[in-house]
Order: structure tokens, then C-alpha cells, then sequence
């Protein structure tokens, strides 16, 4: 047992994760079988994309024994570099890429900037969800019935579906405006100044919880760009209503309860929770 008083840089563990969160906050070590867990399981998941995604591949096979038409291999534009092809096709490249950048985003994350524990129970937890869920848009984008490819028409002048493309361009916003809010809170509590101090560094002076908007974005511009219109648009709607109603609640109340007045001022001060001018 711990017998060194909290302090602002080793406050007393918060009361457990909720739903939404699987860190104990406030509990600052490193868990080395939690490591391994996220690296191993985060680190493999793009490589499950890639089998489920490649041509003739466990996603085309699953589909196919579910008796669910595939799009043809065919139908899908050629990925080159320098020349040369790619063993995937162009869609099914920007799916893997998702994957892996999501990947190497949480990895950082863990091993960069994160300071709580995290256990293997919570870390497989994380595995597993990101898994199935990145599964799952590479299983709507094959599958006919849902894919962006079953109603693209090379007629636009488009290299891909425009769902594809403005999925894209949400998700790489997304990993960057959940990214670099964390980046700016590390550089803050790191700043010995700031001690004690509620983190309004940044566009952290904007919302209250900007992290969270932005793997919010990233979520719905994953699923745009897989399941198209339709999906995207109910990944958004649950991701957000999920962070208002669970993660954004248990992190409110552990911030007023280590800052107690200090939070509340920070919130008349900053109105948005997720998304400036919006919410």
C-alpha cells in the first residue's frame, strides 16, 4: 500500500471506470501486462483488415458463406506506387490505412502520453472492440447491399465513391484533432507552472472535451467511408450521444472532484463540451 500523500501529480484514484471508460483516473502507473495486451492486439488488428479486406479474402469467404453477394474485385480501382500494383485494391488500401493509423494513434497514445494504468483486462477490452468494429465496416463495405462501390458511377471524375473520399477527409480530422489536444495536455502538466491547474491550453480553451469530439469524427468518417451515407451517419449519432450521456458525465464528476471551484469556473468559461459552436 501506497503511503505518499495525493497531490495534484498523484491525485487519489478516482472511483473506477465507468461504462465508457476503462481507466482508473488518477491511478498513475504503467501495468506492463496492460502494454503488451493493447501493443499485441492494436498492433494485429490491421493485419485482420488486410485478410479481411484483400481480394478473395476471409471477408469476401464470410459473406459468401452467409449467402450475401460480394462487389467483384474487379469493380474496384488498382492501388500503384511507382509503377507497380498493390495486392489491394485502391478502397481497400485506404480501409487497411484507417486501420493501421487508428492503430499506431492509440499505441502512441499508451506508450507516449497516457499516464493511468491500464490492465490487461481493460487493454484486451480495447482490442477487442476495435476489432470488431473496424471488421464490421470492412465486412459493409464488400457486401453489396451496403458498399459506397454498389452505386458509384465513374462519371463524377472521382477516383472513389464520394463517401470514401469525405469519409477520408473526416477521419484524418478527426485522429488529428483527438491527437493533438492530448499532445498540448501532456506539455501542460508537464510545465511545473501549472500545477494544480485545470488544462486550458490550446483548444482546450475552446471545449472541454475536445479528445473526445475528435474520436467521435474519426469513428464517423471510418464508417462513412466503409459502410457509406447511412452508416456514417448512425456511428455519428451513437458516438456522440454515448460520450454525452456516459463518458462526458463520469468525467465531469471526477474533475470536480479533484479541482472542486477551479472546474467549475473552467466551465463557465468554456461552454462546449465536444464540438465548439455546436455542442
Amino acid at each position: 500500500m501506497s503511503t505518499s500523500s495525493p497531490t495534484d501529480d498523484n491525485p487519489p484514484p478516482g472511483p473506477g471506470p465507468s461504462k465508457g471508460d476503462l481507466i482508473r483516473r488518477g491511478a498513475y502507473k504503467t501495468n506492463v501486462a496492460g502494454v503488451l495486451t493493447f501493443v499485441g492486439l492494436r498492433g494485429l488488428e490491421p493485419l485482420l483488415q488486410y485478410q479481411l479486406l484483400r481480394p478473395g479474402g476471409w471477408g469476401t469467404a464470410l459473406l459468401t458463406r452467409l449467402n450475401l453477394s460480394a462487389i467483384p474485385s474487379s469493380a474496384l480501382p488498382l492501388a500503384t506506387l511507382f509503377g507497380t500494383t498493390l495486392p489491394l485494391p485502391l478502397p481497400n488500401l485506404v480501409l487497411v490505412s484507417m486501420s493501421a493509423a487508428a492503430s499506431l494513434k492509440q499505441i502512441f497514445w499508451l506508450l507516449a502520453i497516457g499516464r493511468e494504468e491500464l490492465g490487461p483486462g481493460a487493454s484486451a477490452a480495447v482490442g477487442i472492440f476495435n476489432g470488431a468494429f473496424n471488421s464490421l465496416n470492412a465486412l459493409l463495405f464488400l457486401w453489396s447491399a451496403t458498399s459506397p462501390f454498389s452505386s458509384f458511377s465513374t462519371s463524377l471524375g472521382l477516383p472513389l465513391p464520394a463517401p470514401m473520399l469525405a469519409g477520408a477527409a473526416l477521419f484524418t480530422l478527426g485522429i488529428a484533432l483527438e491527437t493533438l489536444p492530448e499532445i498540448q495536455r501532456k506539455r501542460f502538466k508537464e510545465n511545473p507552472a501549472n500545477k494544480g491547474k485545470v488544462c486550458d491550453a490550446g483548444v482546450w480553451g475552446w471545449v472541454r472535451h475536445p479528445n473526445y469530439g475528435g474520436y467521435a469524427l474519426w469513428r464517423t468518417g471510418y464508417a462513412l467511408a466503409a459502410g457509406g451515407l447511412a452508416f456514417g451517419l448512425v456511428m455519428g449519432v451513437w458516438q456522440m450521444w454515448h460520450f454525452a450521456t456516459d463518458s462526458v458525465v463520469f468525467m465531469d464528476e471526477y474533475m470536480q472532484k479533484r479541482y472542486g471551484e477551479q472546474w467549475e469556473g473552467h466551465k463557465k468559461r468554456v461552454r462546449w463540451l465536444l464540438v465548439p459552436g455546436i455542442y
